[in-house]
C-alpha cells in the first residue's frame, strides 16, 4: 500500500481507484458502525495482493533490482517504505500523547509495546498489546516489510521461468494462485491449534491474520496476476483486451462475490451460536473470511487493471487519483486522527455525538489535510492539477 504507483505512474488507474475504496474500507471499519467488520479485513487482503502485483508489474523484466541476498533483499524493502515511515514514527508519538489525555489511558504494556513497532516486528509477537501496538493499524507495515524482503527472490523466480505462450504462462500463474490457496487453507486449519487467549484476541487469530508468513499467500497470489498481467500486455495478438461490456460485467461480478464474502465475514462472526456454519468458522476458521476474500480480491485487481470496465472509467477521476496518492498516509494518520478528535470533544463538550456522520467528515477532513502536508513535508506533494482523467475505451 506504499506510494509505489502514485498518480498515474504506472498507469493502471484503476487499481488507485481500488486502493482509495479500499481504504475508505479500513476507515469504516475502524468506526463504530455496526455490521462493517468485513471491510477491514478484505481491504487489508486486497492491499496485500496489490502490493504483490503493482511490485511485479513495475520491475518484471527491466532488470532494476541488485542480485537478490539477504543485505539487498533488505535495502530495497528499507527503500520501498522510507518514506511511510517517519510518518509511522510520529503517529506512534502522537498516539502516546493522546493516551495520556483523560479520559484515555497509556497502561504500561503500550509503553513496552514502542520499541517492537518502531522496528516494524510488532507482528512477529504473539501479543494483542505489542503487535496491535499504539496506532493499530502499523501491523500492516511489519508484515509489509517482510514481504518486501521476500520479492527480489519472487521475482527472480518469475523472472527465470522460459519462455512461454500466453496460454502456458495462464496455467503457470493458476498454478501458483492453486498452491497459494491450498497454503492459506493449511494456515487456517493450523490456526485452529491455537485456542488459547492472548489479551483479548486468540493465538489463531494473530497466527492466522496477523503473523507475516501468513500473509505470503495474498502477497503471491498478487505477484502471479501481475506476471500474467505482463505478459499479457506483452501479447496483444493473444491478449485478453476484453471489449468494453466483458470487462463491465467482469468488474460487477468481482463486486458482487465481494459482497457475498463480506456477507460470509458478517454471518460467521455475529451469527447465532446454534448454528453449525458459525461453530465451524467463528472459533477456528474465523478466518472464513481469508479464502473467500483472498479469491474475490485477485478478481476485483484483475478486473480493475483492465481500462475498459464501467465501473473503472465512471470511477477514475480527479478525485478519486488524489484520494489515491494519499491513501498511504490517510491509512496511518486515520486512527490518531479519531483519538484525538474524540479528545476534543469530550473536553469542550461541542455535542457531537461519536460516529456520527459530522463526527466522520471532521476526521476525515483532518486525515486528509495531514496527509496531504506530510506529502509536502517529505517533497512529494500531491497536487490535484496533476491529475487527470484517463479513460480508455476500446
Amino acid at each position: 500500500m506504499t506510494n509505489d504507483c502514485s498518480g498515474h505512474r504506472c498507469q493502471l488507474p484503476g487499481l488507485q481507484v481500488l486502493r482509495a475504496v479500499a481504504c475508505a474500507g479500513v476507515f469504516l471499519t475502524h468506526t463504530l458502525i455496526d455490521g462493517l467488520d468485513a471491510l477491514g479485513s478484505s481491504a487489508v487482503t486486497i492491499f496485500f495482493m496489490l502490493s504483490g502485483f503493482v511490485l511485479v508489474y513495475q520491475y518484471l523484466g527491466k532488470h532494476r533490482l541488485a542480485e537478490p541476498s539477504l543485505v539487498a533483499n533488505v535495502r530495497f524493502a528499507v527503500h520501498k517504505l522510507w518514506r511511510l515511515y517517519p510518518l509511522h514514527v510520529a503517529m506512534i508519538c502522537l498516539m502516546v500523547v493522546i493516551m495520556r489525555i483523560p479520559p484515555n489511558q497509556l497502561h504500561p504494556e503500550d509503553i513496552a509495546a514502542i520499541p517492537a513497532s518502531m522496528l516494524l516486528v510488532q507482528s512477529w509477537v504473539p501479543v494483542r498489546s505489542t503487535f496491535w501496538g499504539t496506532n493499530s493499524v502499523s501491523w500492516f507495515l511489519s508484515d509489509l516489510l517482510f514481504l518486501y524482503f521476500l520479492f527480489p527472490w519472487i521475482l527472480r523466480g518469475f523472472e527465470r521461468l522460459p519462455e512461454l505462450s500466453l496460454r502456458q504462462a495462464r496455467r503457470r500463474a493458476m498454478a501458483v494462485i492453486t498452491v497459494m490457496l491450498a497454503v492459506e487453507v493449511i494456515f487456517g486449519l493450523l490456526s485452529t491449534c491455537f485456542p488459547h487467549p492472548v489479551g483479548g484476541e486468540t493465538l489463531g487469530f494473530w497466527f492466522m491474520y496477523i503473523f507475516p508468513p501468513a500473509r505470503i499467500p495474498d502477497f503471491m497470489i498478487g505477484c502471479a496476476l501481475g506476471y500474467l498481467f505482463v505478459r499479457t500486455q506483452e501479447s496483444p495478438h493473444e491478449s485478453v483486451r476484453d471489449g468494453y461490456m466483458q470487462s463491465s460485467m467482469m468488474q460487477l461480478f468481482a463486486v458482487v462475490l465481494m459482497m457475498l464474502a463480506n456477507l460470509l465475514f458478517e454471518i460467521a462472526h455475529h451469527g447465532k451460536d446454534d448454528w453449525v456454519g458459525y461453530r465451524i468458522m467463528h472459533d477456528g476458521v474465523w478466518y472464513s473470511e481469508l479464502l473467500p476474500f483472498t479469491m474475490t480480491a485477485g478478481l476485483l485487481i484483475w478486473s480493475f487493471a483492465h481500462t475498459q470496465g464501467a465501473m473503472t472509467q465512471m470511477l477514475d477521476s480527479r478525485m478519486m487519483m488524489f484520494l489515491a496518492a494519499l491513501s498511504p498516509y490517510f491509512y496511518l494518520i486515520h486512527r490518531p486522527a479519531m483519538l484525538a478528535v474524540q479528545v476534543v470533544i469530550a473536553k469542550f463538550d461541542v455535542g457531537i455525538l461519536i460516529d456520527s456522520v459530522p463526527y466522520m467528515a471532521i476526521v476525515i477532513a483532518v486525515s486528509l489535510a495531514l496527509s496531504w502536508l506530510y506529502s509536502v513535508i517529505i517533497g512529494r506533494p500531491v497536487r490535484w492539477q496533476s491529475f487527470g482523467s484517463v479513460n480508455i475505451r476500446r
